[in-house]
């Protein structure tokens, strides 16, 4: 398991992902309420890792996530 920062941008026009010297960076179309947004960016990285959990961060745009390759 491994741990990475992302920076979630709710809201967006468009889903997109970046990733910059040790921070994703994730853009959802989905409002930060009531967790949809966080529920977008664990759909998303489940695109790269087979396993994904929100360590920290879950009222913060800067997350810390668990992930499993």
């Amino acid at each position: 398991m491994a741990l990475i920062r992302v920076r979630v941008h709710p809201g967006s026009r468009e889903e997109r992902v970046e990733r910059k010297e040790g921070l994703w960076e994730v853009w959802v179309r989905e409002e930060a309420r009531k967790g949809k947004a966080n529920e977008a960016v664990i759909r998303i990285l489940r695109r790269f890792f087979r396993r994904v959990r929100l360590v920290r961060g879950v009222k913060s745009r800067l997350k810390l996530f668990e992930v499993e390759e």
